[in-house]
């Protein structure tokens, strides 16, 4: 495979279906789209900070633990760029 995709192929769709049809009633079962979850990953570091012009902070490669790590993130790095 020459490059990662966020999307799964229809085989890995239909195995999964398969096994939650065993265990799930659904009154229909139509997907348009869904994710499989690809997240961004710094190899050397826990994320990527950096502030590109005054005013502006950028902050990401949390990887999967986003929603984890975020807030503690956020507030930690906003004393240090803001000076509080």
């Amino acid at each position: 495979m020459d490059s990662v995709e966020p999307f799964d192929t229809g085989r890995i769709d239909q195995l999964i279906l398969r096994e939650l049809h065993k265990i799930i009633r659904l009154p229909n079962w139509t997907m348009d789209s869904h994710w499989h979850g690809i997240y961004s990953k710094i190899p050397d570091s826990t994320f990527v900070l950096q502030s590109p012009e005054p005013g502006v902070f950028i902050c990401t490669g949390l990887g999967g633990a986003g929603m984890t790590m975020s807030f503690g993130v956020a507030e930690n790095n906003w004393r240090f760029w803001s000076g509080e």
